[in-house]
């Protein structure tokens, strides 16, 4: 089940980048029109210490589950960092025992499988870590499969812009051996030329699969973007993914002085053979076009 609007929203990064902290919040207030479970949160982590106050050197109550609901009563005017991680920590109800909670251990999307809705999946940032070459950090995601209060596997993700947005199940989409399919989107931050686009994530025979960074680029005419159709849109074609690519190819001196921008979109065909996706034999298909820009 999906945390309300207000959750999803603080996925946007609300961070002061002069300092490398990700700051994680969590809306603390009554939900007096919709149903009490819309209004809980879920612990995005096992053993959580939930405390007699706020901080660490607080006494502490108990060890919460992953994936325990809370009811958030209150939020802390001081914050505590964790792996460059800035959060509060957060008054919270659990089963009528209230403590307190660090923020970073509570998380921001919170949603069942489409497929067995015995399995719900939990995500929230995990921190900054250094990418494979050690030449700059990137802010990661985590999600979580859980059932019966039992984590079944783990995910992290980096981004490949400045942040993250928004978490989505899309279910499985007339996929074969997929259960659902889940897509974080990393937003624009910069103006023209950012980076921007969606990552994929299979969930798939008890596991989580990274199964491809989708990249676009925010530049007007001069946009490109990597996107899937699944076999079942209206595009589709069964137990295939088409992965479409539109970019523009370099201008001659004389179409750049007329300008002229020759753009093109190109399909090639995609099959899941359970761990990832193959391109299949069957030819790319490729469109070209041409636009009048101006300067």
């Amino acid at each position: 089940m999906r945390i309300l609007l207000f959750a999803l929203l603080l996925l946007t990064p609300a961070t002061s980048f002069a300092q490398d902290y990700f700051e994680v919040n969590h809306y603390v207030g009554d939900y007096p029109d919709v149903p009490q479970e819309q209004g809980c949160h879920y612990l995005l982590a096992d053993k959580v210490t939930m405390r007699n106050g706020p901080g660490t050197d607080s006494p502490t109550l108990a060890s919460l589950p992953i994936g325990a609901k809370v009811v958030l009563l209150e939020r802390s005017p001081q914050q505590t960092v964790v792996n460059e991680m800035k959060s509060a920590w957060y008054k919270v109800d659990y089963n009528g025992k209230r403590g307190w909670i660090w923020g970073g251990l509570i998380a921001t999307y919170a949603a069942g499988s489409q497929t067995n809705g015995d399995i719900k999946f939990l995500g929230g940032i995990s921190g900054y870590k250094w990418n494979a070459d050690s030449t700059w950090r990137q802010l990661h995601y985590q999600i979580r499969a859980v059932k019966d209060g039992q984590q079944l596997d783990k995910i992290e993700v980096p981004s490949f812009g400045r942040g993250f947005q928004q978490l989505s199940n899309i279910g499985k989409r007339g996929m074969n051996e997929v259960d659902d399919i889940l897509l974080l989107h990393v937003p624009c931050d910069g103006g023209c030329g950012c980076s921007t686009g969606d990552i994929v994530i299979f969930w798939a025979n008890g596991s989580f699969h990274h199964v491809e960074d989708l990249i676009g680029t925010a530049d007007a005419d001069y946009s490109d973007w990597v996107s899937y159709i699944y076999p079942s849109d209206m595009e589709g074609i069964s137990n295939t993914i088409i992965r479409r690519f539109a970019s523009y190819d370099d201008a001659t001196d004389e179409e750049y002085n007329e300008g002229i921008l020759r753009r093109f979109v190109e399909d090639s065909f995609w099959q899941w053979n359970g761990v990832e996706l193959e391109e299949t034999a069957r030819p790319r298909e490729r469109v070209e076009y041409t636009l009048e820009v101006g300067y």
